[in-house]
């Protein structure tokens, strides 16, 4: 019975290694972007030459503007609080 108080903790450790190596293991499509072979992501991405005017019009023009939401609060500065 001592033996057994004495390797349940090890079982217990091997037991959630391989859960958590399974949780993380095993999907190919893990919704990790995989930029190995990315030249640059420094800056947005950049229509390509040949693009129509059609192809230009779904590019957004600007940055959407920032506002508070409905549930948050602002400070005395404009600050989410």
């Amino acid at each position: 019975m001592n033996s057994l108080r004495s390797i349940a903790p090890v079982i217990c450790t091997l037991l959630l290694l391989a859960g958590a190596l399974g949780a993380c293991g095993g999907d190919t499509d893990s919704g990790i972007a995989d930029l190995s072979g990315a030249e640059s992501v420094s800056g947005p991405a950049q229509p390509s030459p040949g693009a129509s005017p059609a192809d230009l019009a779904a590019w957004p023009s600007g940055l959407p503007e920032d506002a508070a939401l409905p549930w948050e609060q602002l400070d005395a500065n404009g600050y989410v609080i």
